[in-house]
């Protein structure tokens, strides 16, 4: 890329220097006014209007404790106004001008805020206001001045002449009037020289560093950018500012209104990350669809390092079309994205280099095929539908109802969520939990970006005149929340959210700001998500940046745990007997007691005594016989310690019968151990308040803080605990589990059900499946029939582990089928709602494990979602039959197609004109094209989709597995013959998994060719070191990649044994490789080895062409009949050698003809039947051996030829016949194989993540006959199909548990 290179200047001594005067050149004095109906409200006006520089002093007493101060230069307008007029938001320009509030640091322009600067009034303080004019290159500037209590001041200047008409005035709210007020001379800041700020015009633009230590604000009426530092103090530190006079507003040349109401959004700015105390890179770019093409900008800024304090900027240069945009700028602080009004271009920020490109067309190409049809209409915005989403992803919102997910480094369509995006909505995306947040007018709506379908939503509360300001994602205590911030001109709300359940967690915190009505830009930061008291707001000002920092939480966070008292519980070798605080050791006082189980199982139990007549037995734990420890906690309730739970049990209300659980926490897996439990106590309290748990897990070690003020049993442990104890161990303890476990499944808060710890692999629901069976079932309908499980993977690389895997794991299919049919509920009826992909995405991540253990199951599924047409995926689509001649355009190819843009080529390259022969075959391409497309017969077709989403899934990264649609595919299983399937293979193999099968038989045909050739000249061209050394060395390499590798990956696997194509290619390799290495003349039977390698290498290579569908089908059929005829190959080997051995014992010694005794061994006899065979009794014709000889060749006749023979032909028109059809099947599940070999073993793991080649859905077209016999035969008889209730037909599972495994291997 070339660049050009220019300085600019951003030496901050080069501003005018002014300090304040000894005196006033006129005299004008501020005379106290009558306050009308308010005695603590007092004005002070001046005598007469300003005409030249004029500054004054007051101070104030701190004894009078004033609650506001205004100082302000008005016009005579502003004298006429009523009281609330005066100061109100819209106040006019043409009655005040600058005006000043020490108390809240406002300095406004009119109702313009300009500045905020807080000061304190804790003694008696001396406030300096003033304002001042001067010329510049014969241009007019006036100044406002004014200086803090503490002394320090600041200049602002605006790019006009000081008005004529303006007279200072005071606003003082205390309740005496006494107030000195210096406006003539010996001012007591004579003589100090203030800060100059460098605009000259207000502020347009304003952006954040993405870790939020810097920010830059830019005018482009002066053509100054200034840097402002975040992390040092509590306000933010004017750093340096740069002068780029040419980057100035430009005129728009279309009457648009909404840009000329907002000039600054040609301009778009970006601050990257720093580390310590190095400055920021900083990115301008001017572009506007409607400004002319040589306003088009984009500079790079970056620090030489030297004490000159210049900059070096470049215009960043492609070929004949600049690299220019709107630009934006990714979570990692390096990656910029510039969007123009076709492309989309990834650029490092810092080696100024083009990494990725994307074609607008197709991001709004998919968005438009998701909206197809729809009516409702996006909110009028100007700058572009992108919006930066963490390190690595954006979103594109260019489409109503839909909102799309793009990973940057690939070029991935990641995800669609169903959501239109409105002017102003804000969002947040929490990469831990796989949730991204959109929060705007329209209320909150949380989706997974795993399958992108919607976990909750609600709505915003009344709040009209409120703006929304942010949303964030924070954490407490490992579990997630939610943060929206809604804010006016003076007040803001702050609302704590569940984003599992869509409640609120607290009460809405009201705050009051002094940031007027630039509180609605500002940038929230959460500095460590785990602490909400650190909420602050970066605010872009007029001139300046103000951070305003949220207080008074109202308890939003956890008790505090700094300097509180902590008591570790003794775990290793606890203590048998615990005594209640205060009481001798007697018989009558209040106890716990540990006491062994006397009996199987070994578990220990709590004896409760003194608190009723006889002691209460109780078992926190029932499954195991780990020690308890335990410990009073008050004078009724003591903690109970196990291996895996937590529980506090109020033990004055315990009964036999009845035990008091207030609270239960367990370990997220039976594996896990508790190691260290700290009970905290605050300092001022003698109540414990907080419990630290620590454990292991996976050799990890884990810490949670546990919060007991509020006793309670969560859904998710009330889970755990019952997973735990299992059918078998269910005891009174569980039933206070059971209790709470229903309690949750009835309320609303019945969504916590779909909380997942990725950080353990677990899931609320997962555990709650892995109760006991019949319990599980029944809560399972609970759940499902609320309508509140949401799918979601566990683990976010792999896509392998869900609750629904869980009850594949445990064998509970009767919860399986129900999870199944709940996620495909909306492909069950036909008039569902539009299709979830999402729900879809669970099925199919456990199609491989339900194929293996249900495989009719896994039939039923394909079933269900095949045939699915576009209206129930495409909202608005209209159902109908389309023609192909019109409609073959290739939108519908697939959801992820993004066309392969290369970055721009080097101007020298840009310049070369293409060969002739290059030419000439893009002209016969063309009119190959023309011809296809004019010749090729329409016919009408109805679009379907093929809504397999997480089929062609693979990790991103080292970590290896091969995809659904491999694991299917090296099982050879009959999913593969059903529509929705095949029409996923079509796609693959006309995308990409040709090619490599060309190109391997090809391979694969020149090493036959190459060995045939060989051994066609001479038995020994094969010992010749060149030919020797390529067959061998193409061999070893096709043995260890294309056999052993896959050899060792599906050594398990029945098919891939079974397969004969497997066992030819195989034997074609290792006789090849024997063959050459022991060709030589002192090797007797080289020839033979040969002949044998000639006839495998043969099959090798016909057989290779059986993904073709002609020699496929006949391969298949020729394989499926042999099969089919065992038993009648069985039945001729027995004739054979019944007859052979009868033949050998009657005529062994009998007198020969001259020719010879062919049955003078069991050799011959056996060669001479099959001659028989053939009708050939030459062997016997000149015997003379009796009628035995005779008889048996009349039988022998009648048996092999009369009688097998035609058997022989029936069987095989039979099988013929009814075979045709399964040979199709078997011929798509072959190619299915390849592709899977192909993608698993031959593709790279970024070939894998390729956009085209793995899509998440594919669409594909039907005829209508075979649409409609498809819904004929197979979906009207489907057994999940519109059942209105699970009582209409029996669970599939339990009619096919006689004929399927019911176990998982």
């Amino acid at each position: 890329m070339e660049s050009t290179h220019f300085d600019v200047s951003i030496d901050v001594a080069a501003k005018r220097p002014y300090t304040i005067p000894s005196r006033n050149n006129s005299v004008i004095q501020l005379s106290s006014q009558s306050s009308v109906g308010n005695d603590q409200i007092h004005y002070f006006w001046g005598t007469a209007s300003i005409t030249e520089d004029f500054y004054f002093e007051i101070t104030l007493k701190r004894e009078h404790a004033p609650s506001a101060v205004w100082l302000g230069f008005v016009y005579e307008k502003w004298f006429t106004l009523k009281e609330d007029e005066k100061f109100g938001p819209g106040l006019e320009q043409d009655a005040t001008t600058w005006n000043y509030e020490p108390l809240t640091g406002s300095l406004k322009f009119g109702s313009m805020l300009y500045m905020h600067d807080p000061s304190t009034i804790d003694a008696d303080t001396t406030i300096g206001f003033g304002v001042t004019n001067y010329k510049d290159n014969e241009e007019d500037y006036w100044s406002v001045i004014y200086i803090r209590g503490d002394g320090k001041g600041k200049e602002i200047v605006r790019k006009e002449c000081l008005p004529n008409g303006l007279y200072p005035v005071i606003r003082l709210a205390q309740s005496s009037p006494d107030l000195v007020i210096n406006s003539t001379a010996s001012f007591k800041y004579q003589g100090r020289q203030l800060f100059h700020m460098p605009h000259k015009a207000p502020v347009g633009l304003f952006e954040c560093s993405p870790d939020r230590r810097y920010a830059a604000c830019f005018s482009g009426d002066d053509g100054i950018l200034t840097l402002w530092r975040l992390y040092c103090e509590q306000d933010p530190e004017f750093v340096r500012h740069i002068s780029v006079p040419d980057f100035t507003l430009r005129e728009f040349d279309d009457p648009d209104v909404l840009s000329r109401q907002l000039p600054h959004e040609q301009f778009s700015l970006a601050v990257s990350n720093t580390v310590d105390a190095e400055l920021p890179q900083l990115v301008l770019g001017r572009y506007h669809t409607n400004l002319l093409l040589e306003d088009h900008q984009l500079r790079f800024l970056s620090y030489d390092g030297t004490d000159r304090r210049r900059v070096r900027s470049k215009n960043f240069v492609g070929r004949s079309l600049n690299i220019v945009g709107n630009i934006y700028i990714l979570d990692d602080g390096k990656t910029l994205l510039v969007i123009d009004s076709e492309r989309l271009f990834v650029v490092d920020m810092k080696l100024r280099s083009l990494l990725h490109t994307f074609d607008r067309n197709h991001l709004d190409g998919i968005n438009s095929v998701l909206a197809f049809g729809l009516s409702s209409a996006l909110a009028m915005d100007s700058k572009p539908p992108l919006k930066p989403l963490g390190l690595d992803h954006f979103l594109w919102h260019n489409a109503p109802n839909y909102t799309t997910m793009w990973h940057v480094p690939t070029g991935r369509l990641v995800q669609a969520f169903r959501y239109t995006f409105q002017l102003g909505d804000k969002y947040d995306h929490d990469t831990c939990r796989n949730l991204v947040a959109f929060y705007g007018i329209n209320g909150l709506k949380i989706f997974t970006t795993q399958t992108g379908i919607s976990i909750c939503e609600a709505n915003r509360l009344d709040m009209s005149e409120m703006k929304v300001v942010g949303v964030k994602f924070v954490t407490f205590n490992r579990d997630p929340l939610l943060v929206t911030i809604d804010g006016s001109d003076m007040d803001c709300v702050l609302g704590v959210w569940n984003p599992l359940t869509g409640s609120r967690v607290k009460e809405d915190i009201l705050i009051t700001h002094t940031l007027s009505n630039e509180f609605k830009h500002s940038d929230v930061v959460i500095d460590g998500t785990e602490k909400l008291s650190s909420i602050s707001f970066v605010t872009p000002l007029k001139a300046t940046v103000a951070r305003f920092f949220m207080k008074n939480l109202n308890g939003t966070q956890p008790p505090p745990v700094d300097n509180n008292s902590s008591e570790k519980l003794i775990l290793e070798n606890p203590p048998v007997e615990y005594l209640l605080h205060g009481q001798s050791n007697q018989p009558s006082v209040a106890k716990l007691k540990v006491v062994p189980h006397k009996g199987p199982p070994k578990e220990c139990h709590v004896e409760i005594s003194g608190f009723k007549q006889h002691p209460v037995d109780i078992r926190p734990e029932p499954w195991n016989n780990h020690a308890l420890a335990c410990r009073w906690i008050s004078n009724d309730r003591f903690v109970v310690v196990g291996k895996h739970a937590v529980q506090i049990i109020n033990a004055r209300t315990s009964t036999y019968t009845k035990h008091m659980i207030e609270f239960g926490w367990c370990l997220p897996s039976a594996d896990a151990t508790i190691t260290v439990i700290k009970l905290i106590t605050p300092q001022d309290g003698e109540t414990v308040q907080l419990m630290e748990v620590e454990y292991r897990h996976d050799e990890k070690t884990h810490k949670e803080t546990l919060d007991i003020v509020t006793l309670s049993i969560s859904l998710k442990h009330a889970s755990r605990y019952l997973q735990f104890a299992g059918e078998n161990h269910r005891s009174r303890a569980s039933a206070a589990y059971e209790k709470a476990l229903k309690q949750w499944l009835e309320s609303p808060e019945i969504l916590l059900i779909n909380e997942v710890e990725f950080e353990t692999k677990t899931s609320t629901f997962g555990h709650m499946v892995r109760g006991p069976s019949v319990a599980a079932a029944t809560r399972t309908k609970t759940v499902l029939k609320a309508n509140a499980y949401r799918p979601i993977f566990y683990d976010n690389k792999f896509w392998d582990q869900s609750a629904l895997m869980e009850a594949l794991d445990i064998g509970n299919f009767v919860v399986v089928e129900d999870i199944v049919r709940y996620c495909l509920k909306d492909v069950l009826k036909k008039d569902g709602a539009l299709l979830e992909p999402g729900y879809v995405a669970i099925v199919i991540g456990a199609l491989p494990t339900i194929a293996r253990a249900k495989p009719l199951m896994a039939a039923l599924i394909a079933q269900c979602i095949s045939h699915i047409q576009l209206h129930r995926y495409i909202s608005g689509y209209p159902e109908m039959e389309l023609d192909t001649r019109n409609f073959h355009n290739g939108v519908f190819a697939r959801v992820e197609q993004l066309s392969n843009v290369k970055p721009f080529p080097s101007a020298t390259q840009a310049s070369d004109h293409k060969s002739p022969l290059r030419v000439w075959w893009a002209k016969q391409q063309q009119a190959l094209t023309a011809w296809w497309n004019k010749e090729r017969l329409p016919h009408p077709v109805r679009l379907c989709i093929s809504p397999l989403y997480g089929l062609n899934r693979y990790p991103d990264d080292r970590h290896f597995k091969p995809s659904v649609f491999a694991q299917l595919a090296f099982r050879q299983s009959p999913m593969f013959d059903e529509p929705a399937f095949s029409a996923v293979v079509q796609y693959k193999w006309n995308v990409f998994a040709r090619r490599y099968h060309h190109a391997l038989l090809a391979l694969y045909t020149a090493y036959a060719v190459i060995y045939l050739i060989a051994v066609s000249i001479s038995p020994y061209t094969l010992m010749i070191p060149a030919v020797k050394g390529i067959l061998i060395t193409l061999t070893v390499a096709f043995l260890v990649f294309l056999d052993i590798r896959p050899l060792l990956m599906r050594w398990n696997s029945i098919t891939y044994w079974l397969s004969i194509y497997h066992w030819v290619d195989r034997a074609a390799f290792v006789l090849v490789l024997i063959s050459t290495i022991l060709t030589s003349p002192d090797y007797d039977k080289t020839v033979d080895l040969q002949a044998w390698t000639v006839l495998s290498l043969w099959f090798f290579v016909v057989f290779n062409l059986r993904v073709f569908q002609g020699l496929g089908l006949f391969f298949t059929l020729l394989v499926r009949i042999l099969g089919n005829l065992g038993w009648l190959a069985v039945l001729m080997t027995a004739i054979i050698f019944a007859f052979a051995q009868a033949m050998w014992v009657l005529l062994r010694n009998a007198p020969a003809p001259a020719s010879g005794n062919p049955f003078a061994s069991m050799d011959g006899s056996l060669n001479t039947l099959w001659q028989f065979l053939s009708s050939d009794f030459n062997a016997i014709d000149s015997w003379n051996s009796g009628r035995s000889t005779d008889i048996m060749r009349v039988l022998f006749t009648f048996i092999s030829t009369m009688v097998l023979l035609n058997m022989l032909i029936a069987v095989l028109n039979n099988v013929y016949t009814g075979t045709r059809e399964i040979a199709r099947k078997r011929w798509i599940r072959n190619r299915a194989e390849f592709i899977a070999t192909v993608e698993v073993f031959m593709l790279s793991a970024r070939q894998r993540q390729n956009r085209n080649w793995f899509p998440a859905m594919v669409f594909y077209e039907v005829s209508p006959d075979k649409f409609q016999r498809y819904e004929e035969t197979v979906k009207s008889k489907h057994p999940w199909m519109n059942l209105q209730s699970d009582t209409e037909s029996t669970h599939v599972t339990q009619v096919l548990s006689d004929t399927e495994s019911t176990h998982v291997k």
